[in-house]
């Protein structure tokens, strides 16, 4: 296993403020990174909350789009996280098989979620978002599903490039 560009920090050079707050969540490598930057750590950790908790996404669309992301980015330590959450979700070992393999056959889904992941490859691949694909996307999931799914997009493009910078990989134990 490859080692993370820079150390994780040691607990003991942590405020304890920090430290109080890394309690509170689950003991991820990607919330000691961010620890590093005391700052970040709480608006970070609450948005990845939001992203479960305050979306109006059915939570396999959400898990879809967040594999979809990993995928695009070869982000191991995404897609391991976000695998086992969209199996909780309800996704099966062949939509997710599906979903990260870019030259599968689209998923035999309905329209609305066949174009939340068109919209979302289209964005990550820096293609047209025509107004005819943003019309689709508003109809069936509003203003609100719209900004959701472009923000879960954003922010989880941004997880990507983290994890690609620091080299974080998966825990050895399932700690989510």
């Amino acid at each position: 296993m490859t080692q993370p560009r820079i150390p994780l920090p040691a607990l003991s050079e942590l405020d304890p403020h920090v430290i109080e707050q890394l309690e509170r969540r689950p003991p991820v490598h990607l919330y000691r990174m961010m620890a590093y930057a005391p700052g970040l750590l709480e608006p970070f950790m609450s948005m990845v909350m939001a992203n479960f908790d305050q979306l109006s996404l059915p939570p396999a669309l959400r898990e879809a789009l967040i594999l979809r992301v990993g995928q695009h980015h070869r982000s191991e330590y995404e897609i391991y996280h976000h695998r086992i959450k969209a199996r909780e979700a309800g996704l099966t070992d062949q939509e997710i098989a599906t979903l990260l393999d870019p030259s599968s056959p689209p998923l035999n889904w309905e329209k609305d979620r066949r174009t939340a992941i068109e919209f979302v490859d289209r964005l990550l691949e820096g293609r047209d978002l025509d107004k005819a694909l943003v019309g689709e996307l508003v109809d069936a999931f509003g203003y609100r599903g719209y900004v959701e799914i472009s923000a879960l997009t954003g922010f989880y493009r941004m997880v990507a490039t983290f994890l690609e910078a620091t080299n974080l990989q998966p825990e050895c134990v399932r700690v989510i």
